[in-house]
């Protein structure tokens, strides 16, 4: 059996400390914040159509379509238990759906 001398390393340092020892969590952290603010770009619209009672140029079939969409990636992102994909598609479905029903009564 042989010894390994004192002070061989078997791992390298790490020489660049840029970087976080972690650069995933600051990846996961932006997607949830994301995940939150993307709906938002939505809410305009939804005050369009119910204040507003604007719904000219709005299709049905899109925003329907975009409604289903994010039925089913929110049911794929319980079923893989994956926070950012729930939230951000859970909220979207909110917006989604009042935006087609908003297009629905005022057509």
């Amino acid at each position: 059996m042989t010894h390994l001398p004192n002070r061989v390393y078997l791992h390298r340092k790490k020489i660049n400390k840029r970087f976080p020892k972690n650069p995933r969590h600051f990846v996961d952290r932006l997607v949830l914040i994301m995940s939150v603010v993307t709906p938002l770009m939505t809410v305009p619209q939804v005050l369009q159509v119910w204040v507003d009672r604007q719904v000219a140029g709005l299709s049905l079939a899109t925003w329907g379509t975009y409604a289903f969409s994010s039925l089913l990636w929110l049911i794929y992102g319980v079923k893989h238990k994956d926070k950012p994909i729930v939230l951000v598609n859970g909220l979207m479905l909110v917006c989604n759906f009042l935006v087609t029903v908003g297009v629905i009564f005022w057509q």
